[in-house]
């Protein structure tokens, strides 16, 4: 991708601050704050938007190991762990694995069969 210029970089930087600032610490189970949160970032969302990029939303799970330590045991040998990876993307973007893989886009309806040089997938 080309790198944004510097001027872009910075307000595109402060949107991102904007909306991620305190995400990480509402809770699931606080309604008011998340009703709060969502309308104080209505408006960084939008300028992103007006600059036609989308966010691409990347779901993980992994398995991490527990081990004993001394007088600890954990009640099992391992923990689910979820994590949620967000990528600014252009709104019609496209990326390639490597150069024999087919073009892919930034959406849930890609289809991967097609091969580069088509305008689908």
């Amino acid at each position: 991708m080309v790198p944004l210029k510097d001027e872009f970089h910075r307000e595109v930087s402060d949107l991102l601050d904007q909306i991620f600032t305190d995400r990480d610490v509402i809770g699931p189970d606080e309604p008011e704050l998340w009703s709060s949160h969502t309308d104080f970032i209505k408006q960084p969302l939008e300028r992103l938007f007006d600059f036609c990029f989308s966010f691409f939303l990347l779901d993980e799970q992994r398995d991490v190991i527990l081990h004993s330590s001394g007088m600890l045991k954990p009640e099992s040998d391992h923990m689910e762990l979820k994590v949620r990876h967000f990528f600014l993307v252009q709104t019609h973007g496209c990326f390639q694995l490597n150069h024999t893989q087919p073009l892919h886009r930034f959406s849930e309806q890609c289809m991967a069969n097609f091969p580069p040089e088509t305008d689908q997938g």
